[in-house]
């Protein structure tokens, strides 16, 4: 627009004429506009080849207390990330091989646990326990995801001991990884071989042990709410005694509570601990976690929920029952309903001793190798199997990881 074209406007059937000062606080108003749009029009041409998407919401450049723990909470700000990224063209039939991943693959994503399984009976086995951020996407993107949480632990401890060296390198990381794809799994840490031995019967006490430390001290029929994140459920809350009830058959609904999360990754999801008693007067505690779309919908959108969800478990528990972590539509939202587990494996995140460093290495190789199993047993993984097994390929791919791992790393910066 040019002060001729004001002019004209002013002509056009006008008639209060425009007075010269109202024409040029209009030009000034206007030369201001144009002025303020100069650095997004700048934006859109100058930008680095591999960024977050900001169309995914802003970047995440500072941390609160750890990378790690920002790393392990923003698994949809990495798969923005991921989306950018510019692999090598020789890499492109790799990247491209797609299936059932973690979406947010890290050590305390998996766990020794009890499963039941199908063909009857319990036993304890190592598998993935949090499908929240699960789906199809890449399987080379997801082992980048692992190698970038497993970084990042480092990079914490470094921060505060430079002594300490590398536990492991994406080297061993992807050697791990490639055994798994074969099928083939590695010797576990000692602590989890250990727990892998425990028998289910085993468990169940502990277990308890876990349920009894969550009762109120005055009345054992009530969850304790002394915890800062466990508040009285609201009238107008979805999950009811009487609602939850309706999915716990064969237990007696002792007692609700909301959890309330103020951070991390499950921070905007509605979460509810019903305690129950069943047979023998044994009790436990059941989660009611309310669904939110996962992660990989920033990277491409997935299946229906009940679809999608019933598409994980071939992939993460292919032997056991998929009912001991239900995936149900409640009302008009849905619901992730699973037992309140006992954890066996505490990580330290904040490792010090060379004992716990050692951990650290071995049960890094021990979820790359099991990474590995899930992607490998998926019939979309084949090729991408094969691809891997040449040297020249594994390589170039090795490398990739590494600058794309640093490259997403050094966004991070821990508030002093």
């Amino acid at each position: 627009m040019h002060m001729k074209n004001l002019d004209a406007t002013q002509r056009v059937g006008a008639k209060n004429p425009v007075s010269r000062d109202s024409k040029e606080l209009l030009y000034s108003l206007y030369m201001f506009k144009m002025l303020s749009l100069i650095p997004l029009v700048v934006a859109l041409f100058v930008v680095p080849s591999s960024v977050f998407a900001d169309a995914c919401g802003p970047d995440i450049t500072e941390c609160e207390e750890t990378v790690s723990k920002t790393v392990r909470s923003n698994s949809q700000h990495y798969w923005c990330f991921a989306k950018g990224l510019k692999w090598p063209v020789e890499l492109k039939s790799l990247v491209k091989a797609e299936g059932i991943v973690s979406g947010d693959p890290h050590l305390g994503q998996f766990a020794v646990i009890p499963l039941r399984l199908i063909g009857g009976g319990r036993a304890m086995q190592f598998a993935n326990v949090d499908f929240d951020d699960s789906g199809v996407a890449p399987f080379a993107m997801d082992f980048l995801r692992l190698a970038i949480a497993i970084k990042a632990i480092e990079r914490d401890i470094q921060r505060n001991d430079k002594d300490v060296e590398d536990f492991t390198g994406v080297k061993g990381l992807l050697e791990a990884y490639k055994t798994g794809l074969k099928g083939k799994l590695i010797a576990p840490p000692e602590s989890i071989a250990k727990d892998l031995k425990m028998s289910p019967k085993e468990y169940d006490q502990l277990a308890q042990d876990y349920v009894e430390g969550k009762l109120s001290g005055s009345d054992k029929t009530k969850l304790s709410r002394k915890d800062s994140e466990v508040e009285a459920p609201k009238s107008s809350d979805s999950i009811t005694a009487k609602v939850a009830a309706r999915y716990l058959p064969g237990y007696k609904v002792l007692d609700v509570v909301r959890i309330r999360k103020e951070r991390g990754g499950s921070v905007n999801q509605d979460r509810f601990w019903v305690l129950v008693e069943g047979a023998n007067s044994v009790k436990k505690i059941f989660e009611f976690k309310g669904w939110s779309a996962t992660a990989l919908e920033s990277f491409h959108k997935q299946k229906k929920p009940l679809d999608w969800a019933a598409s994980l478990y071939p992939a993460f528990w292919p032997q056991a029952e998929s009912e001991q972590y239900a995936f149900k539509k409640i009302g008009s939202r849905y619901f992730w309903i699973r037992e309140k587990r006992k954890s066996l494996t505490d990580i330290p995140y904040e490792a010090r001793r060379k004992k716990d460093l050692n951990f650290l290495t071995e049960m890094s190789l021990f979820v790359a190798n099991h990474l590995g199993l899930i992607h490998g047993r998926q019939t979309a993984a084949k090729g991408y199997s094969v691809l891997l097994s040449d040297e020249k390929v594994s390589e170039m791919f090795r490398q990739s990881v590494k600058e794309f791992m640093n490259q997403y790393l050094n966004k991070f910066k821990i508030k002093s």
